[in-house]
């Protein structure tokens, strides 16, 4: 999977398309994938998210994970009225 096809999944709002790309072996792809989930707050995104942000490998995708986590759990409880 490329950097291309994650940017035509968010743009088609393909969540399980982008929650896939989190698989991939190029550090940089799940990094796109994680930075595009952020928009796309929901229970799923948010369980995987604050997963990623302890378990990847890679120190880059860790902390973009973390922010969109922020991100995600933020939309989360606007969406809530808290």
């Amino acid at each position: 999977m490329s950097l291309t096809e994650v940017y035509q999944m968010k743009d088609a709002g393909d969540v399980t398309g982008l929650l896939t790309a989190l698989d991939n072996r190029d550090e940089y792809v799940r990094r796109a994938a994680v930075v595009a989930l952020s928009g796309f707050p929901g229970q799923q995104v948010s369980e995987v998210l604050e997963r990623l942000q302890f378990d990847d490998p890679v120190a880059l995708v860790r902390t973009a994970a973390s922010l969109a986590y922020a991100r995600v759990t933020a939309s989360l409880h606007q969406k809530e009225g808290r």
